[in-house]
Formats: structure tokens, sequence, C-alpha cells
């Protein structure tokens, strides 16, 4: 659970106002193919390599196991206390009052509940292109316009012209470090660490006075009592943490490396994963991966020749360094 998302607001007479970190981030779109994915494993009597969702190859940590497991005589029960004491520790691990929290069903849930609190048809949402997708779908869906700002020549988040496109805006949307682009603006930490994305906990910091806009229109009961439990042991164990940084930094550095030595250039990443110029079209180029037993990330327009590949672990990047080199070949 790291700091992803930072929410921008007040920028104009018009605009609601809302600063806010999203933990946890969302699977985004390959969420959609996980079932073909694994038919497709099933079919061809071989697994294929997932490199498509920027998830923890490695899991949660031990302590996350046990609470899960020690969760299960609850079942029963309805979450309230769970998720109470899931914000408590949050509060004290920020320093901010508990009314400063908001933990909910993944950072998609906080997403939709921004973009419902700040935006309307008088009220757009401002994003960085490319980037995560989700919130400009939940402004479609809520009426509200969608304006959007490409990336600087770094393909960095180009905050300036953001703020300036954004006087009179409801909400602005940063995705930071940026996805798919890896890059980074004044942030220094990773989602999805803990190994926890299919538990869905997310959450959100702000001033209590947003977060209470945000809470106002959500569900109840949008935490799953077993995925706080785990969460919460995953707070008590920044051993796990640290070693899960110190992983991901050998296997995207040997990426890097194997990347470059195949003549392909990426973009310098502060994430688990890479945006690479592949030199060619990226969806044919994902195909190709495909069919090898690779899956890697979707196209993201207007980066029409650049692939986004998650890091997995060591070994999973040298099979797929490989496959990258045999598709590359194949031409």
């Amino acid at each position: 659970m790291a700091s992803r998302r930072v929410f921008i607001g007040r920028l104009g007479a018009g605009g609601a106002g809302v600063l806010a970190s999203v933990l946890l981030a969302a699977r985004g779109r390959e969420a959609l193919a996980g079932a073909a994915a694994a038919a497709a494993e099933t079919a061809s009597g071989g697994a294929l390599l997932r490199l498509d969702s920027n998830e923890n190859p490695r899991g949660p940590c031990r302590a996350a196991v046990d609470a899960l497991l020690a969760a299960v005589p609850s079942l029963s029960r309805y979450p309230d206390q769970p998720e109470v004491d899931l914000r408590d520790r949050l509060a004290s691990l920020h320093a901010v009052p508990p009314e400063a929290v908001l933990a909910a069903c993944g950072s998609t849930e906080i997403l939709s509940l921004a973009v419902q609190a700040f935006t309307g048809p008088g009220r757009p949402l401002v994003r960085a292109v490319p980037s995560f997708e989700a919130p400009a779908g939940f402004a479609a869906q809520w009426g509200a316009p969608v304006v959007e700002v490409p990336l600087d020549r770094d393909l960095r988040t180009d905050l300036a012209a953001m703020a300036e496109r954004g006087r009179g805006a409801g909400l602005l949307y940063v995705c930071n470090p940026n996805n798919p682009t890896a890059t980074m603006r004044d942030a220094r930490e990773v989602s999805k660490a803990y190994g926890l994305a299919g538990l869905r906990i997310g959450y959100a910091v702000s001033s209590p006075s947003i977060v209470a806009e945000l809470a106002r229109r959500k569900l109840p009961s949008g935490v799953n009592g077993p995925g706080a439990a785990a969460a919460l042991a995953s707070l008590g164990d920044p051993g796990h943490l640290r070693a899960e940084r110190s992983l991901n930094l050998e296997a995207r550095r040997f990426t890097e490396r194997a990347l470059a030595g195949a003549g392909l250039a990426t973009v310098p990443s502060h994430a688990n994963f890479l945006m690479v110029d592949v030199r060619r079209d990226a969806a044919a180029f994902r195909q190709a991966c495909r069919r090898r037993g690779v899956l890697i990330g979707r196209p993201f327009p207007p980066l029409d020749t650049f692939a986004r590949i998650s890091i997995g672990t060591l070994d999973e990047m040298r099979r797929a360094a490989g496959v990258i080199r045999e598709v590359l070949n194949a031409d």
C-alpha cells in the first residue's frame, strides 16, 4: 500500500477541492482478460507468464496469510469493526485523525467516489494522457467532461499544464508513478508491494471534510473483513515491504539491462513495471509475446510503439527477456 494517486482541486471558483493519496492501485483493464488467460492456460497445458497487470508475483507476507486464515471463523459477521480497526491503524501511520482516512474496496472505489463527489456536467475531470483510465470512465458515467493533457517530452505528468487547463475544473487526477510510463513526480513508493491486489483494500488520506464527502457516497461494508485483517498484518511487517522493494529493484535492473542489450530503450522507471519502446506496433508485439506464453500490458495510445511490461521474479524476467529477443529476431 503505497501512495499512487493524488487528487488536486479548488483551482477556480467552481472547483471542488480535494487532496487525497490513494493506496493499493486497481488492476486495470487486464482484469477483464483474466478469465480468458486462465482458460488459455488450461487449454494449452502450459502456464502463461503474467507480466500484464503490475502485480506482486510473490504474494503477501506470511503474517497476512495467517491473518486471513484466522479471520475465517468470523466470516458470518459484517466487517464493520475490522474496517474501523484498519482506518485507525492507517491514521496512526500517517499521523492524522481517523476522520482524515477512508478505507475502501481498492483505489477503484475511491476514484469512483471522488469523481462522483467533485465532477459533473459543469465541473470537468482533468487527466494526463496516457494514464490510468478508470477516472475518465467514471466521469463519462456521471456526465462530466474530460480534459486530457499530454505528457511532457520525458513522458512525465505535466503538472503545470494540468493546472493551467484545470482552472474551474472539479477534479485533477494525477497517477504517481504514472501508469503506464512509470515516471514519477515527487513520490517515492510503489503500489501493490504488499501483494494483496486481490483483496481489494485501498484508502484515501485527506482533510476530514473531503473524506466526509467521499464517505457520504460510499456503500457500507465495502471493506471485507479478511482483507482488512491481512492489511493490518502487512502493516505490521515492514521487513517484508523492504524485501519486496529490493527484489523488485533487482529484477527491474536486470530487465532494463536485458532490453538494452536487445537494442530497446526503456523509460526510467520508479515502479514495478517498465515502459519500453519496441520500435514497432505495440499491439502486434503484444500478440507475438502472448503466442510465446508471455502476457504484457495493453496498448496505451498515443504511445503506439511502447509496451508496458510488469516486473515479475528474476527467473520470470529471464524467461521474458528470451521471449522478447525471439520476437525481435522474428521480424
